[in-house]
């Protein structure tokens, strides 16, 4: 998986892009041909935490693409397991972590982490659209 976005309502998606945070249409996905899996939190049922999510998503609106997250998703995704104490240290998370900046699954976690339900343990920019695959919060509820 190489992106992600949450799921809004009435067939829309907020989702980080290069323009930005934007809305737009699942059907843009379907139509291409794009392979969409839908997971939602296992443990919020409460409509107002689920609200919240959403609003912090768009308050995120016109905040500027996260290509520092990027750079970590295609460089980690190349690397060996092994190496990654490199991403563990002060530094980087200083040099990556930028302030008005979004990747698509960093928008993901600080939403859910600014509702008070966390679903990593670990800062936004760092989660990969790959990791909510395995995430034990988090359960599988369509293929399309």
């Amino acid at each position: 998986w190489t992106h992600a976005a949450i799921y809004r309502g009435n067939g829309l998606l907020w989702e980080a892009q290069p323009e930005g945070i934007i809305e737009k249409d699942i059907n843009e996905y379907l139509k291409n041909g794009h392979m969409i899996r839908a997971f939602r939190h296992k443990y919020i049922l409460d409509e107002l935490i689920i609200n919240h999510v959403l609003k912090f998503c768009e308050d995120q609106k016109g905040y500027k693409y996260g290509w520092a997250g990027l750079g970590f998703y295609v460089f980690s995704s190349f690397m060996p397991i092994s190496f990654n104490f490199i991403f563990d240290n002060a530094f980087f998370d200083k040099w990556c972590h930028l302030d008005k900046a979004y990747f698509c699954s960093e928008l993901i976690v600080d939403a859910f982490g600014e509702a008070g339900y966390p679903i990593s343990p670990y800062d936004g920019w760092r989660v990969k659209p790959t990791d909510f695959i395995s995430n034990p919060l988090l359960e599988s509820v369509k293929k399309w």
